[in-house]
């Protein structure tokens, strides 16, 4: 087999190896009241009476959202009402007993260890007629912070779909359960999932939100070693010998950030992807490190295309692209098997070293922005890629040498 063959042969293999995992899930509580006490108000009585709303409306404050390093208020973005957690308490044990089996449940459909995923109450939110959250990711606040889970209490209201996608891939919930039988739904979600809640049409939804975090394990603790897959490590092993002066590169399906790519964090799939390739490539004596995977692509517009020269800032997807000025791809950010920071330099890869379920030309920009007239070249603009991969290359070779140093083949 040639390399690209081989690389064929590797996103089959690893395909049929995994297990398909659920980005979002969803399941009812039975109808016991969380025990809600809000400070200078009292107990918040479930389900919601009109005069009960008049007090929530006057204790909350409008909810922010983040917006890269900054947190903002925009009407236009976001419309709701908060209470945060040091403005309330959950008193009833009965509510706590039974939202920890939800989580474990929800944990067992997300592909997560259900006896170390533990919630943390965030905030309290109020919907009324007409608010609504435009598309957003939720903020990994705190360490080790995996997936957020929405608890609808019960309360009569229209409309509030809440839309969740991953990659393709997008759900629906509407909260029947909740609307027309009376109890309380919750949906639980992985973190870099984007999603939206669409308007409120009538009446007024109270939810609680929390942060699905997952414990350390215990000390001494460790999963089952997995059996390596024969076919799996034969493969490896034949294209990194094939291939000596790069590293391949397995793309994961979730995002993380920096402090979040660490094996015992991964997401869904990918912790089956990682402790399956982690067995491989020890069987194959291959390295193996994660990274962070940032593309960088310059592409021509058709001047032949029918658009405003001179708008500066021009809807970027309706351009037809002409041509490729420059396309880099760099690994960053290494982090060692055990999810130690490792003091590698940013590292130059190949696109045709790179498995992942979609192709890297089907990958979403996380940014994008219109360069214009560049001269010669004619008309351009730019688009950012961030993914984050398991690295693999066989030690004492070329490779090794490439990624400890930071020196180009």
């Amino acid at each position: 087999m040639d390399s690209d063959q081989l690389l064929q042969h590797l996103s089959y293999t690893t395909a049929i190896a995994l297990q398909a995992t659920n980005f979002s899930t969803s399941g009812t509580l039975n109808l016991i009241s969380p025990g809600l006490e809000v400070t200078g108000m009292g107990h918040v009585e479930i389900p919601l009476s009109p005069a009960t709303i008049e007090q929530l409306l006057l204790a909350g404050t409008p909810a922010p959202f983040g917006l890269g390093e900054r947190t903002l208020i925009d009407p236009k973005v976001r419309r709701t009402l908060q209470l945060t957690s040091d403005q309330f308490q959950i008193t009833n044990p009965a509510w706590e007993s039974q939202l920890q089996s939800a989580v474990h449940e929800a944990a067992v459909q997300l592909g997560l260890p259900g006896d170390r995923l533990k919630a943390r109450v965030d905030k309290l939110l109020l919907y009324s007629p007409g608010d609504f959250f435009l598309t957003h990711r939720d903020s990994e606040k705190v360490d080790r912070m995996l997936a957020s889970l929405i608890v609808v209490l019960p309360s009569q209201f229209t409309g509030g779909r809440l839309m969740v996608r991953h990659d393709t891939a997008e759900r629906h919930y509407r909260f029947e359960q909740t609307t027309e039988q009376g109890l309380p739904t919750y949906v639980a979600f992985y973190a870099d999932c984007e999603h939206q809640v669409e308007p409120i049409r009538s009446g007024f939804r109270l939810s609680l939100t929390y942060q699905l975090v997952l414990d350390s394990p215990y000390k001494g603790q460790a999963s089952a070693p997995r059996t390596p897959d024969a076919e799996l490590v034969e493969t490896i092993d034949a294209w990194c010998r094939a291939r000596p002066n790069e590293p391949l590169i397995f793309a994961l399906n979730h995002d993380y950030t920096r402090r979040g790519l660490k094996p015992d964090l991964m997401k869904g799939v990918d912790r089956q992807k990682i402790e399956m390739l982690l067995s491989a490539t020890e069987k194959a004596g291959c390295m193996v490190a994660l990274c962070g995977v940032d593309r960088h692509t310059s592409f021509l517009i058709d001047e032949d295309d029918d658009w405003d020269r001179e708008d500066d800032d021009p809807d970027i997807d309706e351009f037809q692209i002409d041509g490729v000025l420059s396309d880099k791809v760099r690994a960053v950010h290494w982090t060692d098997a055990q999810g130690e920071p490792l003091p590698f330099p940013s590292q130059e890869l190949s696109v045709n070293a790179i498995v992942a379920a979609r192709s890297i030309e089907d990958w979403k920009p996380s940014r994008q922005k219109y360069r214009g007239y560049t001269g010669n070249e004619g008309y351009a603009f730019d688009r950012w890629y961030h993914r984050s991969a398991i690295c693999i290359w066989r030690p004492d070779s070329p490779c090794d040498l490439r990624i400890r140093s930071g020196t180009s083949e």
